[in-house]
């Protein structure tokens, strides 16, 4: 070979010094982003399926108890009820302790509601369980989506 040939090759080897370093610099934060945000939407999907599972939860109980309320008073459950508010009172805590696996943080901020609504002739009367949450973010300034209202609702039948 001579020695311009062998220059030439020289030149090429010594221009992509570093080429790998900027590559992973430029796609580094885009990875990042995609791994913590597949992370957090992860939890929020968690926190709202454990509430979903519980405020059915609710209702089931609503259901089957529906005898505790003003019509007898008491029932098997230990849950003694002289009103329908006392009763939605009693499907609120029963609620509140089906949240499994939440960290104690989140189920404190929870918010669970059980209201009932009268019968018609035609339709029999109802529970609404409700919980609610407001979502925060591990970090906030990654994803930049805010606080987020998570909401389940379930609405059984009292017959």
């Amino acid at each position: 070979m001579t020695g311009a040939a062998t220059r030439s090759i020289g030149q090429r080897r010594g221009t992509t010094d570093g080429v790998a370093a900027v590559e992973f610099a430029v796609v580094l934060p885009v990875f990042l982003l995609f791994v913590f945000g597949m992370i957090e939407f992860g939890r929020a999907y968690w926190t709202w399926n454990t509430m979903r599972l519980a405020v059915e939860e609710g209702g089931r109980y609503a259901m089957v108890h529906n005898s505790c309320g003003a019509t007898n008073g008491s029932c098997a459950s230990g849950c003694a009820a002289a009103s329908s508010a006392q009763f939605a009172a009693c499907v609120q805590t029963y609620a509140s302790t089906q949240l499994y696996g939440l960290p104690f943080s989140v189920t404190t901020a929870m918010t669970i509601t059980a209201t009932p609504a009268a019968a018609s002739s035609s339709y029999p009367g109802t529970m609404t369980v409700t919980a609610t949450y407001q979502f925060d973010f591990l970090v906030p300034k990654l994803l930049p989506f805010g606080p987020i209202t998570l909401t389940a609702t379930s609405v059984v039948p009292l017959v």
